[in-house]
């Protein structure tokens, strides 16, 4: 197989995409647009997107698109306008209904963040600032009665 043939094909197919890129974020804007003017006519926005077969949010994402239409068709869109766009028209996956959440935080894990805290850096960071040595004291007593409390009910 030649290079040569494969590049030409890879630089048509990507003229081709970014013309078709183009068509789909003028038609995002062009919905983006109706959208703004129905909204600012009082109509009710919901029941126009489900008309449409939309949900509002994507709705609210073309009035985005639309927003930022003259940025992006005078080329002065930067990279992170691009991505935005490309999210809100479905070229991206959304990362936020993508990701996976998080394992809740254990709830000690302040404290046990603390204790880290001060092992790393010590009495010694904490006692050269009178105003720090003050607050880190009225933070830590109801956390030391407790444990005390706790110690001594055992």
């Amino acid at each position: 197989m030649k290079l040569k043939p494969v590049i030409e094909k890879l630089n048509n197919t990507r003229d081709k995409a970014l013309e078709l890129i183009g068509k789909t974020i003028g038609l995002a804007s062009d919905a983006g647009a109706i959208i703004q003017q129905a909204r600012a006519d009082g109509q009710d926005i919901v029941a126009i997107c489900e008309e449409a077969g939309i949900t509002e949010e994507v709705g609210k994402r073309y009035e985005k698109v639309a927003a930022a239409q003259h940025k992006l068709a005078n080329g002065d869109a930067d990279p992170g306008l691009m991505r935005q766009t490309y999210l809100r028209i479905g070229f991206l996956p959304d990362p936020i209904t993508m990701s996976e959440p998080s394992e809740p935080k254990h709830f000690l894990f302040p404290i046990m963040q603390a204790r880290q805290w001060l092992a790393s850096r010590g009495v010694k960071f904490i006692s050269q600032d009178k105003g720090l040595r003050a607050q880190f004291l009225a933070e830590a007593e109801p956390i030391v009665k407790t444990y005390n409390e706790l110690k001594d009910s055992a």
